[in-house]
């Protein structure tokens, strides 16, 4: 396990809308998709709000109306329209978000996959496979779930508490009010419980991601491990890894098992406030039977949406972590890269010219290299070295002396701090890293 490399922390206590403005011009590559998706959770919204109002108007029309049963055809008709046109729309709703989230993994994946045959030796040197696996797997897949089925959540939620906003207040401006009126207790309470879950939630991905970077270094490793009896020590951290995301992970279900049943009493507080003074005007006969039926459904119906915002406004802030760590992968530069002037002749490593490639003799030159990984400890100096081509040499020494460093140095794995190596007399930073990597063989 990685002891060397520590992960950057991520500020994710509140919405970092800069943050978002990149993912999303990621994501606006489907924005015919996401129009389409839009639309129909638009239209599953408008259906909603439409049953509760309907049923009021059948109440008021068939049973405390005058009975007259004439339009119960056409008012049937125009119910089995709306639950046909509902069905329709969450077919439509599921297949769009369901192709926009694979679609956008599929390109994220893609140009972190591309990135990472960009990058340097030297970032795999100092990352480890686990995080790399981390980042184009379980994060990449978060993000895809996010802005498909949470942000569609997000739309019909807002959708639904807008429209039943609306049609309360045309209807009954006094019972409208009633229904809000939990409102502000309900916010301080969302504000208050959320913090707290997102805090234990943003340690469990902050511990999954190190456990998922445990499995791959315990796998990729096992010779390592086997060979220097680590069987034991591996074991001890991986189970303190998983303890604590256990722990971690019942701390946020307990709060989230807390907050529930007060959402559900608030709702159900509102509720009753409208049966006590909406049952007296029906009785004085100020209000019809049907409008307090209306009410009385829009009151369930209202919180369950604002209970889903508040929910996905929270996991928007988990996922910041993992829209952090991809948007690293995804703006990380390379260390050594080619001038323009030899991309615009060689190409470039993803895009060669391999017409313009030279042929190569053999003959190396270190020209008064020195290099150091550390500037505190540098491994070479002033190093000179002549290599003719059919030549063989062998380089010996003890430790850290420097002899793994030459070979990556000739491979341009990294660059000399000062110094040049030439091949065939030409300095190597003139040809791409293409031509130099097709003429190379590395024996591991």
């Amino acid at each position: 396990m990685s002891e060397h490399f520590e992960e950057q922390e991520f500020n994710t206590d509140k919405l970092d809308t800069g943050l978002w403005k990149k993912i999303f011009k990621l994501l606006w590559v489907h924005k015919k998709k996401l129009a389409v998706l839009y639309f129909f959770m638009i239209m599953v919204a408008t259906v909603d709000v439409a049953f509760p109002y309907l049923n009021k108007m059948a109440i008021d029309t068939f049973i405390s109306g005058n009975g007259d049963l004439s339009q119960l055809p056409w008012f049937a008709l125009a119910y089995f329209a709306c639950i046909l046109a509902q069905g329709i729309n969450v077919y439509y709703f599921i297949k769009q978000a369901g192709l926009i989230e694979m679609d956008f993994a599929y390109d994220v994946r893609n140009r972190a996959f591309k990135k990472l045959q960009e990058l340097s030796f030297s970032y795999y040197d100092k990352t480890p496979l686990g995080w790399i696996m981390a980042r184009v797997t379980s994060d990449i897949g978060r993000l895809a779930e996010i802005l498909s089925w949470s942000l569609m959540d997000l739309v019909w939620g807002s959708s639904v508490m807008i429209g039943i906003t609306f049609v309360m207040f045309s209807v009954n401006w006094r019972l409208a009010l009633l229904v809000l009126m939990v409102m502000p207790v309900l916010a301080a309470i969302s504000v208050w419980f959320q913090k707290r879950i997102l805090k234990s939630y943003r340690e469990v991905r902050k511990v999954n991601s190190k456990i998922t970077g445990a499995f791959s270094e315990g796998i990729t490793g096992a010779k390592t491990t086997k060979t220097l009896v680590l069987e034991e020590i591996n074991y001890g951290e991986f189970n303190a890894l998983t303890h604590d995301m256990r722990a971690q992970s019942i701390r946020a279900a307990v709060l989230s098992a807390i907050f529930m049943p007060i959402v559900m009493s608030l709702g159900s507080i509102s509720t009753a406030a409208i049966l006590w003074y909406g049952g007296n005007q029906v009785l004085l006969g100020a209000l019809q039977f049907g409008t307090l039926m209306l009410f009385t459904q829009y009151a369930g119906q209202f919180f369950e949406p604002l209970r889903q915002i508040a929910r996905l406004l929270a996991e928007f802030q988990m996922a910041q972590a993992s829209a952090e760590r991809v948007l690293s992968l995804l703006s990380a530069e390379p260390q050594i890269v080619d001038t323009p002037e030899v991309i615009a002749k060689y190409g470039t490593v993803l895009n060669p010219k391999r017409e313009a490639y030279e042929k190569i003799k053999g003959n190396v030159t270190f020209d008064h290299v020195s290099f150091h990984y550390n500037p505190e400890e540098p491994v070479l100096r002033d190093f000179s070295l002549d290599v003719t081509s059919g030549q063989t040499i062998a380089l010996v020494g003890e430790t850290g002396s420097g002899k793994s460093t030459i070979v990556n140095l000739l491979c341009r794995f990294y660059e000399p701090v000062s110094g040049k190596i030439l091949i065939d007399g030409v300095d190597m930073r003139e040809r791409s890293i293409g031509w130099l990597h097709s003429n190379l063989g590395y024996v591991l």
